[in-house]
């Protein structure tokens, strides 16, 4: 049976999932506040590790994602939705510490090694990336996500003119 984690959970408590949270006010199956190191699980322990709009709010990202290598099993997958840094979305929650984009866990993580290898033993293989933009905007959003070279240069050039909401990444973990 696969050992799944939701980590910081909410208000949306997931069967099957051990749901995680430092709010004692929702229900949770575990309390931990995420800028405490370690967590409160072993080694390689989870199959699937996933983050709703939460690595946005860490304090320390990098250690965070260390922290999900970690805690995860060869070939798990961490599944991330959060807002993408060209986003409004970034700006209205004054708790966002920063967006994300596809580029954030291809800079130091590839197991391939990248310019930035040298930050982290942690290593990732980017397996999908999906820009979402607003319901008015689904044409933008097919185009951007049609080419690996429209995303890159819509991210480069355009995310701040013509904004989307939110950014979903599967990472494999590699061990």
């Amino acid at each position: 049976m696969l050992k799944k984690l939701n980590l910081a959970c909410g208000q949306h408590y997931m069967d099957g999932y051990i749901n995680l949270d430092y709010n004692r006010n929702l229900k949770s199956d575990v309390y931990h506040d995420l800028n405490k190191f370690p967590y409160p699980f072993n080694d390689n322990t989870f199959d699937e590790v996933y983050c709703r709009h939460i690595l946005e709010h860490v304090e320390d990202l990098l250690k965070t994602i260390e922290e999900l290598w970690r805690i995860s099993k060869p070939g798990a997958k961490i599944l991330i939705f959060g807002p993408h840094s060209g986003s409004f979305e970034v700006q209205v929650d004054l708790t966002h510490k920063r967006g994300l984009n596809t580029q954030t866990f291809r800079r130091c993580f590839l197991p391939e090694g990248d310019t930035w290898g040298f930050y982290t033993r942690a290593k990732f293989k980017v397996l999908k990336d999906y820009i979402r933009f607003y319901n008015y905007m689904k044409p933008i959003e097919y185009l951007v996500n049609r080419f690996r070279r429209i995303k890159n240069i819509y991210e480069r050039h355009f995310a701040y003119i013509i904004q989307s909401k939110e950014i979903r990444i599967v990472l494999e973990v590699v061990k």
